[in-house]
C-alpha cells in the first residue's frame, strides 16, 4: 500500500493532468461557439439548428439552417423564443467577462485560470454559486426524454437533454423533487464536480454521459437507475473518497467504465447490469477495495481484461455473469485479496488467461463456471483456493469450484499453495484434456476430497514438490470411465464440422485423446515416485500403460485403413508388434504389478514344453535302432530309472530355470548319446533354448514384481 502523502501527491497530478486535457478541450465562451470551416460546430447541441432569423428549431425541419452550437444552447430562451446577447447575459450574470482573460459561461468558469489565478469558484462557498445554480435549475427544467441512441453516430434525433459538457460544478445536478418528470436527462462529458457528488436514488430518463468527468470528492450513484440508453463513465476520474453504484441498476444499455479512475473504494455491490454488455477494461482501482460482490451481470458480457485492482482487495464473492461472457485477460489484482467464491459463470466462457494475482490470495471456492475457463498464462504468486482441503469443526465442507466445460491452466504458474480440493473437473474428456500442459506448482498441488480424478488433465504439468491425493485414488472403475470418456470424446471428434471453430484438430482423434491420458498417468506416476508411494505410482503406471495399449490399437486401425500402396502402411507391422508386447504384458504380469501371473505362466509354459519333449522323447524311441530304444518306466528299469527319462526330466527342469540353468548342474542333457543321434540331440537342445528364453522373461517378470513389493511394502 502507498503512504497518504504519495496518494495526495498521485491525486493532485492526476488531476492536473486532466485540467490539462480540459484546458485542451477548450470551454470558453468562444470555445463553446467555434464553427469549422464547414460550418459544422467543435460543440455541437445534437439534433437543433439556427435559422437565418435567429431561432433555434429541430434540425430535421430547418431548411438552410446551420447546426446549432453549445453556446447556442446557452443562448436560447425558450419562453422568449430568441437567442441572448453577451450583454444579457453578462447582465444576468451568466456570462463572466474579465479583462485580459477569456470569457466564460458561468457554468465552464473554471476554479483558476490558465496563469493560476483564482476565481470565485475556488471558494466553495462564493455567493455567485446560487447564481449557477439557478441556471442549472432552468436548464433541467427544460430537458426531456432523448433517444437511447442519439450518442451514436448516424442517429438524427434531437437532443432534449441538458447540456452540461464541461461545466465546473459545486453539486451533482438533481432535478426538483416536485417535478412531474423526475428522471435526470443529463450529459455532461468532461464535466468537473467539485464536492461530494449526490446521486443516490435518481432515475436518468435518457441516456448519461459522464466521460472524462473528474469527481473530486466522494461520488455516490447508489440505488440509481440507468434505464434509458445505458451510462457512460469512459475517462472518468473518481479522485476523491469513496464511490458508490450499490445497487444501481443499469437496464437501459451498455455501461461503460472504460480507463475509468477510482482513486477510492469503489463499491458495485449488489448492482445489476441488465441492460447490455458492462464495459471495464483497462479502469485502475487504485485508492482502495472495489466490491463487486453480489452483483449482477445478467444483459450482456461483463468485460474486464487489462483492469487493475492495484488498491485493496478485489471482491467479485457471489457475484453472477449470466449474460454473456466474463472476460478478465491480463486483469492484475496487485494489492489484496481476489475474491470470487461463489460466483456463477453462466451466461459464457471466463477468460482469466493472463490475469496476474500478486497482491494476495487468490479465493474461487464454489464457484461454478458452466462454460468455457481459461486460465493459461495466468500468474498466482500467493495462495490460489479453488477448493480447501482443511476446513476443521464443518460438518458439511465448503465444495471447490465446479468447471462445468473446457477447462484451460496451461502454462499457468502457481509460485504459491495451489489448493483444488473438492474441486469439479469437466466430464467429458475433451473439456479436460491437458488441461494443466506446461502450468507449473512451486507448492504441492492438494487434490484432497476431488471425487473424480481427471487423469488426461495431468498432461504436461510441473510439479516442483509432488501433489497431494486421498488415500482411495487411483480408483480402477474410474480409470475405466476415463477410458470410456475417451472414446466417447473420438467419437465426438469424428462427428464436428471442420469449420468449427472451437475444434483443436492437434488435440483431437484417438491418438492425441489417449497420448494425453497416457502422459496425464504417467505425470501422476512419477508425483507418485517423487513421494516415495510405490503403490500408487505402480497403480498409475499401469494406467499409463493401458492407454497406450488403447492408443496403439488405434494407431492400428487406421493404419490398416490406410489404401493399398500407402507409405504409411509400412509402420503396420512395427506397430503390431509394438501392440502384441503391449497385451503379453498386460496378460502375464498385470503391466509389472503381480507375481503370480508370471508364476503361473511358468508352470503353463513348463507343462507345455514338458509335454513337447516327451512327445519328442516317445517319436524318437521307435524302432530297434532309435536312439532312445528300450525305453522303460518303473520296476521294468530296474532299481533305477532309464537315462532318456532323467535326462528328459534334466532337460525340462534346465528350461524352466531360464538364466539360472546352472543351479541344475554342468552337465548337458543326452549327453550319453554322443554322436549317435545328432537330430534328437539337436531338437532337444532347440527345445531348451526356447524354453529358457521364455522361461528368463517370466522369471524377470516375476522379480520385477517381487521387487516393487518390498518397495511397496
Amino acid at each position: 500500500m502507498t503512504g497518504t502523502r504519495d496518494k495526495e501527491a498521485e491525486k493532485a497530478a492526476r488531476e492536473a493532468a486532466w485540467w490539462r486535457r480540459w484546458w485542451g478541450g477548450d470551454y470558453s465562451w468562444e470555445g463553446l461557439g467555434r464553427r469549422e470551416k464547414d460550418e459544422s460546430p467543435a460543440k455541437a447541441w445534437r439534433g437543433w439548428s439556427i435559422t437565418d432569423d435567429g431561432q433555434c428549431v429541430e434540425t430535421q425541419s430547418a431548411a438552410g439552417a446551420i447546426p446549432a452550437t453549445l453556446q447556442d444552447y446557452l443562448r436560447w430562451d425558450p419562453d422568449a423564443k430568441r437567442l441572448r446577447t453577451d450583454e444579457e447575459l453578462i447582465e444576468a450574470g451568466l456570462l463572466v467577462r474579465k479583462s485580459g482573460r477569456p470569457d466564460f459561461h458561468i457554468l465552464h468558469l473554471p476554479q483558476t485560470y490558465e496563469d493560476g489565478r483564482p476565481t470565485w469558484k475556488a471558494n466553495l462557498k462564493a455567493k455567485e454559486w446560487a447564481d449557477l445554480e439557478g441556471e442549472i435549475a432552468r436548464l433541467l427544467s427544460r430537458s426531456g426524454q432523448t433517444d437511447e441512441a442519439i450518442d451514436l453516430g448516424a442517429c438524427t434525433s434531437v437532443d432534449h437533454r441538458a447540456q452540461l459538457h464541461g461545466a465546473v460544478l459545486r453539486h451533482f445536478p438533481r432535478p426538483a423533487p416536485h417535478e412531474e418528470d423526475a428522471n435526470l436527462h443529463l450529459i455532461a462529458d468532461f464535466s468537473a464536480f467539485l464536492t461530494h457528488a449526490n446521486g443516490r436514488d435518481l432515475e436518468f430518463g435518457s441516456p448519461a454521459r459522464f466521460s472524462w468527468a473528474l469527481f473530486c470528492s466522494s461520488v455516490s450513484f447508489q440505488s440509481a437507475k440507468f434505464s434509458v440508453g445505458g451510462a457512460d463513465f469512459q475517462n472518468a476520474q473518481f479522485s476523491g473518497g469513496i464511490t458508490s453504484f450499490s445497487h444501481a441498476g443499469f437496464s437501459g444499455g451498455k455501461a461503460n467504465f472504460v480507463h475509468a479512475i477510482f482513486a477510492g473504494r469503489a463499491s458495485f455491490r449488489r448492482a445489476e447490469f441488465s441492460g447490455g454488455d458492462a464495459y471495464f477494461h483497462e479502469a485502475e482501482f487504485s485508492g482502495g477495495d472495489a466490491d463487486f460482490s453480489r452483483a449482477k451481470f445478467s444483459g450482456g458480457n461483463a468485460i474486464f481484461y487489462d483492469v487493475k485492482f492495484s488498491g485493496g482487495n478485489a471482491d467479485f464473492n457471489s457475484a453472477e455473469f449470466s449474460g454473456g461472457v466474463a472476460n478478465f485477460w491480463g486483469a492484475e489484482f496487485s494489492d489484496g485479496v481476489a475474491n470470487f467464491r461463489g460466483a456463477k459463470f453462466s451466461g459464457g466462457d471466463a477468460n482469466f488467461s493472463n490475469a496476474e494475482f500478486s497482491g494476495g490470495d487468490a479465493y474461487f471456492l464454489r464457484a461454478t463456471f458452466s462454460h468455457g475457463t481459461s486460465f493459461a498464462g495466468a500468474r498466482f504468486l500467493k495462495t490460489c483456493e479453488f477448493g480447501r482441503s482443511d476446513q476443521p469443526g464443518r460438518s458439511a465442507p465448503i465444495p471447490g469450484a465446479k468447471f462445468l466445460r473446457h477447462l484451460n491452466l496451461r502454462s499457468a504458474y502457481f509460485e504459491g499453495r495451489a489448493d483444488f480440493s473438492r474441486v469439479r473437473f469437466p466430464e467429458k474428456a475433451e473439456d479436460r484434456n491437458s488441461a494443466f500442459e506446461g502450468a507449473r506448482f512451486f507448492e504441492p498441488l492438494d487434490l484432497k476430497g476431488v471425487e473424480r480424478l481427471p487423469f488426461s488433465a495431468f498432461h504436461g504439468i510441473r510439479l516442483d514438490k509432488g501433489l497431494l491425493l486421498d488415500s482411495h485414488h487411483p480408483e480402477p472403475e474410474q480409470f475405466e470411465q476415463a477410458l470410456g470418456d475417451a472414446e466417447a470424446a473420438i467419437e465426438r471428434d469424428d462427428e464436428r464440422d471442420p469449420e468449427d471453430t472451437d475444434h483443436a484438430p492437434e488435440r483431437s482423434g484417438a491418438d492425441a485423446r489417449y497420448a494425453a491420458l497416457e502422459a496425464g498417468c504417467r505425470a501422476l506416476k512419477e508425483a507418485m515416485a517423487a513421494d516415495g508411494d510405490r503403490k500408487r505410482e505402480q497403480e498409475f503406471f499401469s494406467h499409463e500403460l493401458a492407454a497406450r495399449e488403447r492408443r496403439l490399437r488405434h494407431r492400428l486401425a487406421d493404419l490398416e485403413a490406410e489404401p493399398k500402396g500407402s507409405p504409411a502402411r509400412r509402420n503396420i507391422g512395427p506397430t503390431r508388434a509394438e501392440l502384441m508386447a503391449s497385451q503379453a504384458y498386460k496378460h502375464l504380469s498385470g503391466y509389472g504389478g503381480s507375481i503370480l501371473r508370471p508364476l503361473a505362466a511358468l508352470v503353463v509354459v513348463s507343462g507345455l514344453f514338458a509335454f513337447a519333449l516327451t512327445v519328442l522323447v516317445l517319436g524318437f524311441s521307435l524302432g530297434e535302432s532309435a536312439p532312445t530304444a528300450g525305453l522303460c518306466f518303473g520296476t521294468e528299469c530296474g532299481p533305477t530309472l532309464h537315462p532318456v527319462v532323467t535326462d528328459t526330466l534334466d532337460a525340462l527342469i534346465r528350461g524352466a530355470l531360464g538364466p539360472f540353468r546352472l543351479l541344475a548342474g554342468r552337465g548337458e542333457p543326452f549327453a550319453y548319446l554322443g554322436d549317435t543321434a545328432p537330430l534328437f540331440r539337436s531338437l532337444v537342445g532347440g527345445i531348451m533354448l526356447v524354453h529358457g528364453l521364455i522361461s528368463s522373461a517370466l522369471i524377470f517378470l516375476g522379480l520385477l514384481a517381487l521387487r516393487r513389493l518390498f518397495q511397496i511394502n
